[in-house]
C-alpha cells in the first residue's frame, strides 16, 4: 500500500481500495475518472455509480485502507 501511495498518491490510493476499481494503464489519459471529466449534467450518475461501488465492497477492507492510509501519511509527516 505504501508504494501505491507514494507513486499515485493517497487519494488514488484510496479510491482504488474503496471502489475495488482496476486502473488503467498508468500516467494514460483518464485513467482516473474525476469530476474534471465528466460531461456537464453528468455529476448526479458519476455519483450515484460511484457510491455503489463504495457500498458492495466489505466494510472491513475500507476500513483497513483508510487505516494504512493514515498511518503511511503520518509516518511520512513525522521528522
Amino acid at each position: 500500500m505504501k508504494n501505491l501511495v507514494d507513486l499515485i498518491g493517497p487519494g488514488a490510493a484510496k479510491d482504488l481500495f474503496f471502489t475495488a476499481r482496476r486502473m488503467r494503464r498508468l500516467g494514460s489519459e483518464g485513467a482516473w475518472p474525476g469530476v474534471a471529466h465528466l460531461p456537464a449534467g453528468a455529476l448526479d450518475a458519476a455519483l450515484g455509480e460511484y457510491t455503489s461501488a463504495l457500498a458492495e465492497n466489505a466494510p472491513l477492507i475500507v476500513a483497513a485502507a483508510k487505516a494504512i492510509t493514515r498511518e503511511i501519511l503520518e509516518a511520512i509527516a513525522r521528522p
